[in-house]
């Protein structure tokens, strides 16, 4: 926002405006030795734009997005029990800082590539997982990973096994805009860069979303 205060000077030239979206979100975790699985989920926020003598476009905001990941089976050596399928479903804060430019292809319809970076915030999440222990009784836990403390040991009940997964995400981000009108179609793609440990797997999200926008 403090770029976006310093082209101030620029009144005759300059645009700034603030929109709304809502879309569809597809997160896809990279896993280090594992298998992949997409999961669908949603997003939904503002945006705050800024748009330099009609080229240059400045853009953040704030949007909630779903993401999760979901993968089956897992065999853990240091755990009494076998796991056969787990699932977390995450709710971020994700604020983007990105730059690009505006194309305009008629009056009222313009095309935006832009490029940056985002950085999200955990506000809350849901992990289960399923299993056996090794007597053959059937179990299910479900907990918040934000909260969890990681604990994994020979001995462990697998009802108390609780991984902690981190709420901080660093990333790349690119997409491209239509726009027409007061509308926008937007396409975002988003490369995770921090690497989590989720039991034995290192993952970095990955996330391809699509929204409508509407600026006021």
């Amino acid at each position: 926002m403090l770029m976006l205060c310093l082209g101030c000077g620029i009144h005759a030239s300059a645009q700034f405006r603030i929109g709304a979206e809502v879309g569809y979100l597809n997160s896809n975790y990279a896993l280090e030795g594992g298998p992949k699985h997409s999961t669908p989920g949603f997003l939904a926020g503002v945006i705050a734009s800024y748009t330099i003598r009609d080229i240059g476009w400045l853009e953040s905001g704030l949007t909630i997005q779903q993401k999760g990941v979901h993968f089956e089976p897992l065999y853990i050596e240091s755990i009494p029990a076998s796991i056969n399928d787990v699932q977390m479903k995450a709710y971020y804060l994700d604020l983007p800082l990105l730059v690009g430019l505006k194309f305009n292809i008629s009056k009222e319809l313009s095309i935006l590539p832009k490029a940056g970076g985002f950085l999200s915030y955990g506000l809350h999440a849901e992990a289960a997982f399923a299993g056996q222990t090794s007597e053959g009784e059937a179990f299910t836990v479900k907990y918040n990973p934000f909260t969890a403390l990681g604990h994994i040991g020979a001995t462990v009940d697998p009802l108390l096994i609780r991984m902690g997964y981190d709420r901080f995400d660093v990333g790349f981000q690119a997409g491209l805009d239509v726009m027409w009108k007061q509308y926008a179609l937007r396409g975002a793609y988003k490369q995770g860069l921090n690497s989590h440990d989720f039991f034995s797997y290192r993952m970095n999200c990955r996330t391809f979303s699509v929204s409508l926008a509407y600026y006021f």
